[in-house]
C-alpha cells in the first residue's frame, strides 16, 4: 500500500477541463504561473505528484487512483478519464516513460529532460516523446545518439532528441521547446470537441 500526495490546479472559471498536464516528480509543480499559462490556453489541469516511492509497475494503478479522488474532491469528473500530457526531469523521465508504457490509450505526449530514456517497448510507439538534455550532462549526448536510431527502427518511435549547449544536468530552457511541442501534438491528437466528462477519450 502506497501513500502518494498528488496536487491539482484548475484554471479560474473552466467548466470542463479538456486535459491534464502531469508533473509525476514535482509536487509543487501546480504552483508555477508559466505551468498554469500554458493550462489556460489547452484548457487543462495541472497535476503534480511524486512517486519516488511507488514501485514502478504499480505507478499506472496509483495515477488512476489519484486522478479518480482527485476528480471527487474537485468536482470535475472529468479529471477520471482526462488524457494526459508529462513533463519531467531526470527520476522523473522515468516515471513519465513508465506511465505511458502502462496507460499508452491516456497519453497524448511526453516531455523528457536529462536522462537517457525514450520509448522502450511497442506499447509506447503511439506516444510522441521529445528528450531534451545537456551537452555537459555526462555521457548524455553519445547514449542518445545511440538509442535515437535504436528506438526508431526497432519500434518505429515517434521519439525526437535535443541538445541545450553549455547545460550540464538541469532544466535550463526546456519549456521553451517542450511546450511548442505539446501545443502541436495536442492539436494533431486530441479532438477539438473530445469530452472526458462520461469516460476516456479516443485519441487520433
Amino acid at each position: 500500500l502506497h501513500h502518494v500526495v498528488f496536487s491539482l490546479w484548475i484554471p479560474e472559471n473552466e467548466p470542463c477541463i479538456r486535459g491534464i498536464y502531469l508533473m509525476p516528480f514535482n509536487i509543487r509543480g501546480v504552483e508555477q504561473e508559466q505551468s498554469r499559462a500554458m493550462c489556460r490556453h489547452w484548457k487543462f489541469a495541472l497535476v503534480g505528484s511524486n512517486l519516488m516511492r511507488v514501485d514502478r509497475e504499480e505507478f499506472g494503478a496509483v495515477l488512476l487512483s489519484g486522478l479518480k479522488d482527485l476528480a471527487v474532491q474537485s468536482h470535475h469528473a472529468e479529471i477520471a478519464h482526462a488524457p494526459l500530457i508529462a513533463a519531467s526531469m531526470s527520476a522523473g523521465v522515468g516515471m513519465c516513460v513508465s506511465l505511458a508504457e502502462q496507460l499508452p490509450d491516456r497519453f497524448i505526449a511526453c516531455g523528457l529532460a536529462c536522462l537517457e530514456v525514450g520509448p522502450e517497448t511497442h506499447r509506447t510507439t503511439g506516444v510522441p516523446m521529445l528528450s531534451i538534455f545537456g551537452e555537459r550532462d555526462g555521457k548524455q549526448m553519445p547514449q542518445h545518439e545511440v538509442l535515437l536510431p535504436q528506438r526508431r527502427a526497432e519500434l518505429d518511435a515517434s521519439w525526437a532528441i535535443a541538445v541545450q549547449w553549455g547545460r550540464k544536468h538541469e532544466w535550463g530552457q526546456s519549456n521553451n521547446l517542450f511546450w511548442p511541442f505539446f501545443d502541436e501534438v495536442i492539436r494533431q491528437r486530441l479532438p477539438a470537441d473530445a469530452s472526458a466528462i462520461n469516460g476516456p477519450v479516443k485519441l487520433r
